[in-house]
């Protein structure tokens, strides 16, 4: 009852509109985020063109979710109009979404952006995080069903129980856990005393990879019980998702491999036996490059935006992924042998990155234009210092600054050795792993002498704070004088 009357008075003071979103502010943003167990929260900008696309999904949402018994919330931020607690949690672009457990942050949302993605989330965020399975029916659905499933055979008390207990809870994004005091479940998977198993689905099972029952042997501690869910967070070959994401991450995190993933129609559920036959053929080429090399598979149409990018977007099978901030993707056919040779030649370094790309300009200005195919030798081909702005089209902040950006061009355009230069980073391909952008506009300062170790610009938006920052920063000598009302 307590709770019920505690949602109810957050209902009435949280909710600003006749959205099912909970508005918060200032004022009551402790108060909400600490008497739910998950609560999912979005700061936003009114002028973020990502915002407002998200907008009626995030509502749509909200209104599924609060339908849900117990009802389960979602949040949003103006971050303009709070923006203490923007800074408080270190926000920086816009729409920045994340989880809050019990009052602290439990991690960023990076799942899809529609309705049915942020349902899926929240529905696996609350509640308990180990599901009790009573039955043996219970448990083997629960390991077909799930891609990487670990139950806790728990028949006594002990140690390890609260071990799994903890790390189900701080890992829930990335895995499915069950827990189980049945003898009777128990005997149907031949565990004996108390015992902790992985399962990987069966459809993955294969003569090609090994067992997809994995025990854990190890002791009862979270971070050897973690760095096990992390050794064994993906089959040799797993299906990359927005859900499966997580566990490619923890991967990932052991070794920064690249993940090499092949795209088709892939469907377990309706043609598991056309999706293991193009699995079986990845597998053979992913067992000659363990250690090397991560493998994948995907659906086509989950990813047909990102194919797009590629020019892939035909192709029956497309092999394309990122590694650092830049994109590769197989030109030719799909066959064993072609993956096995792009691989090989991807990792020898023969393979050149994709670029997308807007054309080249044609005439030139003074603030300099950078697109995708030119970004590289345009910044790193030279030993000029450079101030770019990496902006997207629809941003009102970028819109105000080009007029200012545009003045300060033209008062330095007589240094030879500085360029002041844009890029449309919604348009084209950049070094991300160099300049991270998260929103925008987003400035870096590149010095001459040191090229690869560029200086995120914090600095004022007007003409002078920019100018007085390069005479400040600036590799060579400038020939700037002060004119009358400036400086």
């Amino acid at each position: 009852m307590r709770f019920a009357a505690l949602f109810a008075l957050l209902a009435l003071c949280a909710v600003a509109s006749a959205s099912d979103v909970l508005v918060l502010t200032t004022d009551n943003f402790r108060s909400t985020v600490d008497a739910h167990d998950a609560l999912l929260v979005e700061f936003y900008a009114p002028w973020c063109g990502h915002c407002k696309r998200l907008e009626p999904e995030y509502d749509k949402a909200a209104a599924i979710l609060a339908k849900d018994d117990p009802p389960i919330y979602i949040a949003k931020v103006d971050a303009t109009e709070e923006p203490s607690l923007a800074s408080d949690f270190g926000v920086s672009g816009y729409p920045t979404i994340k989880l809050f457990r019990k009052g602290a942050v439990s991690g960023d949302y990076d799942s899809g952006r529609d309705a049915n993605s942020i349902v899926a989330y929240m529905r696996k965020q609350s509640g308990p995080s180990a599901r009790t399975l009573s039955t043996v029916e219970e448990a083997k659905n629960f390991v077909a069903k799930n891609d990487i499933s670990v139950i806790g055979f728990f028949p006594a008390v002990g140690s390890m129980q609260e071990v799994f207990l903890k790390t189900a809870d701080q890992k829930r994004d990335a895995f499915r856990f069950a827990v189980t005091s049945s003898k009777e479940v128990a005997a149907a998977f031949n565990i004996e005393g108390n015992k902790v198993v992985l399962f990987h689905a069966p459809h993955y099972e294969s003569k090609l990879e090994g067992a997809v029952v994995v025990p854990y042997e190890g002791a009862s501690s979270q971070t050897a019980f973690e760095s096990f869910l992390a050794e064994n967070a993906t089959p040799l070959v797993g299906v990359y998702s927005d859900l499966s994401k997580a566990r490619f991450d923890l991967r990932k995190a052991r070794g920064d491999l690249p993940l090499i993933v092949t795209h088709f129609k892939v469907d377990y559920a309706n043609n598991a036996k056309n999706t293991n036959y193009w699995r079986n053929r990845v597998l053979a080429v992913a067992k000659k490059f363990i250690g090397k090399a991560h493998f994948a598979i995907a659906s086509k149409e989950e990813f047909a935006a990102r194919l797009s990018e590629f020019g892939l977007q035909n192709q029956e099978l497309a092999v394309a992924f990122e590694h650092k901030g830049k994109k590769y993707a197989m030109n030719e056919d799909f066959s064993v042998a072609n993956l096995e040779k792009f691989v090989e030649d991807f990792l020898g370094g023969n393979i050149k990155p994709h670029v997308k790309s807007e054309p080249v300009p044609k005439v030139a200005t003074d603030v300099k234009v950078l697109v995708g195919s030119n970004f590289d030798d345009e910044v790193f081909g030279n030993d000029k210092d450079m101030l770019i702005e990496f902006y997207a089209p629809w941003c009102g902040h970028c819109k105000s600054l080009e007029p200012v950006f545009n003045e300060l061009a033209q008062k330095v355009k007589g240094e030879e050795n500085l360029i002041i230069a844009k890029l449309d980073a919604t348009s084209n391909d950049f070094a991300r792993d160099l300049f991270p952008v998260s929103g925008y506009p987003t400035l870096y300062w590149v010095p001459g002498n040191n090229k690869h170790s560029p200086k995120k610009y914090e600095g004022g938006r007007d003409v002078k704070s920019f100018i007085d920052y390069i005479k400040k920063e600036s590799t060579y000598p400038l020939k700037l004088k002060k004119s009358k009302g400036e400086l």
